[in-house]
């Protein structure tokens, strides 16, 4: 073989390897990207799914933080004749879920209904009524009014 035809070989596949390694750390990169971009897609969802069951349920004395079977959850009552309902919003088992059941009622996380895939949920209540919802890496206030609701903010 004449060294003319070895080089254009070697080049050959060496530029074949350069385009191999290219195309595993594009697909690298583009599987990281995505996978960022799927968890703050879910992030805001939800926080955006609690913001407008917040919105709906607009009254500040009719909103709560509290405990569901050892499970911290946002409580929205309802009044409805002379029963009272409330709608519970949880994460269990990497989930959100929400049940809506007479206050009265015992009820079991499991028997609420998955909405949203989740890493974490929690929620604070200051003082002043505002509420502060973190879902995985971010959060949002929602401060409950009469005349309706706002989100502060979204912290990353």
């Amino acid at each position: 073989m004449k060294a003319d035809s070895i080089f254009s070989i070697l080049l050959f596949t060496a530029f074949a390897i350069a385009v191999l390694i290219t195309l595993m750390l594009g697909a690298s990169f583009y599987q990281r990207m995505n996978d960022m971009s799927q968890s703050g897609y879910e992030e805001r969802t939800s926080l955006s799914y609690i913001w407008s069951k917040v919105k709906n349920n607009d009254r500040i004395d009719m909103i709560s933080v509290g405990d569901f079977e050892g499970i911290p959850a946002l409580l929205l009552f309802q009044v409805y004749g002379s029963t009272t309902y409330v709608t519970r919003i949880y994460a269990y088992d990497g989930w959100i879920y929400e049940l809506f059941s007479e206050y009265e009622l015992e009820m079991l996380p499991e028997n609420g209904m998955p909405i949203l895939e989740t890493s974490s949920l929690s929620f604070t209540q200051e003082n002043n009524g505002m509420i502060k919802v973190t879902v995985g890496s971010s959060s949002a206030f929602v401060y409950p009014r009469s005349g309706g609701t706002f989100v502060r903010g979204i912290l990353e």
